[in-house]
């Protein structure tokens, strides 16, 4: 149970979102009038005839955290959130505000890869994913809609990048100049995009194997659910994905962003694939080890 009532973890600005939201709701028409539902968080054009199951005008936030049966863990609530919005049902910014936090909030929950109970996210998620399950709502795995062309037609994702070749590629050595965490932002804005799945994504990063890998449908979320500059170093799915975003840079004619510049000045010879964020240190006294946003390791205290 949340202790001394969950509303304690709001800050003013929490508040008056969620009494913002509330009177938002009081306003929308109810479920009794067929065709209509709610339309916060909802597009316009996203009304249908199915108001019994999709209509929201009862979400009541105030309500639903208050004195709230703690029923998953923070990752737990992660995994569905993440689930949610690679669903397309919500995006990132929809989703923050039906349950009255900030999308700094959001991303700093989010990015964890352990704790989070104090997170406004945490409780206000845990409980609007509490309420869909009341309502039978279960997260939907329907690809999202494809980009279409002038004359209506599905635009494919071209990631056919088979006419590029990376130096080191055959033994799988090319030179990394990525952080972990700057592939990951990038894996996230490949499965924002329109008709882009994980199956499909994988299928690429797979692809840059010679001869190519068999990487469990598992380790890119995996790879997803970590934090931090060398978090997922030694992970196949780290490589496999920066050499496929590599190729895909070549093949655009982009520039090299100032990350990549700075990287290469951190890492010569490319990023430490060998040693990740769970690598043991020996230290002495009051020293302890420290990663930079470059994945550069010091020893601080000394």
């Amino acid at each position: 149970m949340a202790d001394t009532s969950t509303l304690a973890l709001l800050s003013r600005k929490d508040r008056e979102a969620v009494q913002q939201i509330n009177a938002d709701n009081a306003a929308a028409p109810k479920a009794g009038a067929k065709g209509l539902k709610s339309t916060l968080g909802k597009r316009k054009s996203d009304a249908t005839t199915d108001a019994e199951s999709d209509d929201e005008s009862d979400w009541d936030l105030f309500a639903a955290i208050e004195d709230i049966p703690i029923t998953k863990t923070p990752a737990q609530v992660r995994t569905q959130i993440r689930r949610l919005i690679d669903s397309g049902e919500l995006k990132i910014g929809e989703f923050c505000k039906k349950i009255g936090v900030s999308n700094r909030s959001y991303n700093d929950f989010i990015r964890q890869t352990r704790g989070g109970d104090n997170s406004n996210t945490y409780i206000h998620g845990l409980a609007y994913l509490q309420y869909r399950a009341r309502k039978g709502k279960k997260i939907t795995t329907k690809r999202p809609k494809k980009d279409v062309d002038a004359s209506g037609k599905p635009v494919a994702v071209d990631w056919d990048v088979s006419a590029i070749h990376l130096d080191g590629e055959d033994a799988n050595a090319v030179e990394v100049y990525d952080t972990c965490d700057e592939v990951r932002r990038k894996v996230d804005a490949q499965l924002r995009k329109p008709g882009v799945t994980q199956a499909a994504l994988m299928r690429a990063i797979k692809a840059q194997f010679h001869p190519p890998k068999s990487l469990s449908s598992s380790s890119l979320q995996n790879f997803r659910n970590k934090r931090g500059a060398n978090a997922g170093a030694t992970s196949d799915v780290f490589y496999g994905a920066y050499v496929f975003f590599e190729k895909m840079r070549l093949k655009e004619g982009k520039p090299k962003s100032a990350h990549r510049q700075r990287m290469e000045q951190e890492w010569p010879r490319g990023f430490d694939l060998k040693h990740g964020s769970n690598t043991s240190y020996i230290c002495l006294g009051d020293e302890r080890p420290q990663i930079d946003q470059y994945g550069k390791l010091s020893i601080v205290g000394r």
